[in-house]
């Protein structure tokens, strides 16, 4: 069983399984329920949010410094007013954002004052994740097909 996991191609498997298994889990509780955790302590303020189909981590400076420190929020979908809403809909003007098949990265000004920063991963990235762990897992290494010119003489090298 050891000789399986000396490839690195097995370790990188296994690490993406594992991966798109936690993705999966979050796709899953997506569906049924929108989740937040923010951490306030120091500055900027950090916000990761699992909801409509995104993993979203946003970075901002904290206007209301008596807010506990970590918190969760969690509700069913549909439920979550104002927290998390899409980037979109509010007052940033971007210095620069990048979205591409539903990944979103940027950085910007909330009414042109205080600084946001953004990274949103879509959740469907489960789907060439465990695309690409069966296929470094289940893939077996090629035999060599160079032959050898001369077979090495036994006296040699001494």
């Amino acid at each position: 069983m050891g000789e399986c996991f000396k490839q690195w191609r097995r370790k990188l498997g296994v690490v993406t399984l594992g991966l798109a298994c936690v993705f999966m889990g979050g796709w899953l509780r997506n569906m049924r329920t929108n989740d937040q955790v923010i951490i306030a302590i120091g500055e900027p303020c950090h916000v990761f949010a699992s909801q409509d189909g995104y993993l979203r981590w946003t970075s901002y400076k904290e206007l209301n410094t008596t807010a506990a420190p970590v918190l969760w929020q969690s509700s069913s979908v549909g439920e979550m007013s104002g927290i998390g809403e899409p980037l979109d809909n509010a007052a940033i003007k971007w210095r620069w954002r990048w979205l591409w098949c539903g990944f979103d990265c940027g950085r910007g000004l909330i009414h042109g004052i205080f600084p946001v920063g953004v990274w949103a991963v879509p959740y469907w990235i489960d789907i060439p994740l465990t695309g690409l762990s069966a296929y470094l897992l289940i893939l077996t290494p090629r035999k060599s097909t160079l032959k050898k010119i001369a077979k090495p003489i036994p006296t040699e090298g001494t």
